[in-house]
């Protein structure tokens, strides 16, 4: 039984226990009203950490992206968000295309839509925190041979392109679309003094950490790392 099948079975042992205190009197006794507290915060905090455990997350440090050390130009953003959400899409309609059964263009856009979960400034760097789309894990559209979701999957596949194109490393497949949808943030890499480090927490896959600056753009667009 994996860590998570252990925490449902603790959760399905604790919402059968709440059963108990339906009973109106329970408000009306102090111990009883107390073990009912105790009770649904333990239920709450269950529920949280499997939620945790089953939400991939990509952590983007943008380094050298605040303005005197304070806020983000929101164009700038937009770009990384932008660039980022284009790329997971173009490899989620990759990586859909193999299966059996393609879903729907949309369907797919909908089930790998990167969600921004926190977005923080601290001196010159912009950290953001994207997470796959948000609901429980049973009814995300994912791959029933690795039983990662498809939103995993493509996150995955952008790292990869990210990393074999800041390395120069041509060995495994080249996804063209992710890599032409990651154009727009390599343009700006090459012009502007930013770096970025990604980190994918994810929940099948191995984790995954890319460090992209000026030098790994060029070889992603194909040019002279020299200049």
């Amino acid at each position: 039984m994996t860590g998570n099948q252990q925490l449902r079975a603790q959760l399905d042992t604790m919402r059968e226990s709440l059963r108990a205190f339906e009973d109106p009197i329970v408000e009306e006794i102090p111990g009883l009203r107390l073990m009912h507290e105790t009770l649904r915060e333990r239920e709450r905090h269950i529920a949280e950490q499997i939620r945790r455990n089953e939400t991939v997350s990509l952590e983007v440090i943008v380094h050298g992206a605040a303005a005197d050390r304070q806020a983000v130009p929101a164009s700038l953003a937009a770009l990384v968000l932008t660039t980022l959400r284009d790329a997971v899409m173009a490899a989620a309609l990759h990586l859909a295309s193999q299966w059996e059964v393609t879903p729907a263009d949309d369907v797919i856009a909908a089930a790998v839509e990167p969600h921004v979960e926190t977005c923080a400034v601290d001196g010159g760097d912009a950290t953001l925190r994207l997470t796959r789309p948000p609901g429980e894990l049973s009814v995300q559209l994912g791959d029933t041979a690795t039983r990662a979701t498809l939103a995993e999957l493509a996150f995955l596949t952008v790292l990869q392109t990210l990393q074999r194109g800041a390395t120069g490393d041509a060995i495994g497949e080249q996804v063209t679309s992710v890599t032409e949808a990651l154009r727009p943030l390599a343009e700006a890499l090459v012009s502007l003094p930013l770096s970025l480090d990604l980190a994918m927490d994810p929940h099948v896959v191995e984790p995954l950490t890319v460090k992209w600056d000026r030098n790994g753009a060029q070889r992603l667009l194909g040019g002279d790392t020299t200049a």
